[in-house]
């Protein structure tokens, strides 16, 4: 039988236990093709090795990174929020007379992104000092929505 290609220094098993490896070694040797007697076995070997590990590590972060939204992005969306240059399509009547149409966020999605950005840039964090000296504290201060728009409106007048 001839031995499997290689594919950047793996075996074709090897590749493909990268492939499928989730968090279970046993199951990925399986889907790999390894037997079910050594799959276990098998499995927990190739995770000993530092370029195996490498490759699992290196395709974890290139999928979260494209599934996870970083602090920037998070920071564009709520901005773009908070200024109301995002809409939300919602459909509307029925039968023929269904149309979509755009909508700007409401006051209450504006104030939460508001908040939320603030938050990220810890405006709301105040610093204490205890008595007697010492170093000062980081205290968070919580609003909540209700408390928020209550400030928020004082604050136009």
């Amino acid at each position: 039988m001839a031995k499997p290609t290689k594919r950047k220094g793996f075996t074709v098993k090897q590749q493909r236990f990268i492939d499928f490896y989730d968090g279970n070694a046993t199951k990925a040797a399986l889907k790999a093709g390894y037997s079910k007697k050594t799959a276990r076995s098998i499995g927990q070997r190739l995770l000993t090795k530092a370029d195996i590990l490498n490759a699992i590590l290196t395709r974890e972060k290139k999928r979260s990174e494209s599934e996870i939204a970083n602090r920037q992005e998070r920071q564009e969306f709520w901005t773009a929020m908070f200024r109301g240059k995002t809409t939300t399509k919602i459909a509307t009547g029925k039968g023929d007379d269904k149309a979509v149409e755009e909508i700007q966020p409401a006051f209450t999605d504006r104030l939460k992104a508001s908040e939320l950005l603030g938050r990220s840039e810890a405006d709301f964090t105040d610093k204490i000092q205890p008595v007697g000296g010492g170093k000062p504290i980081d205290v968070a201060v919580t609003l909540t929505l209700e408390e928020a728009t209550r400030l928020y409106l004082e604050n136009l007048r």
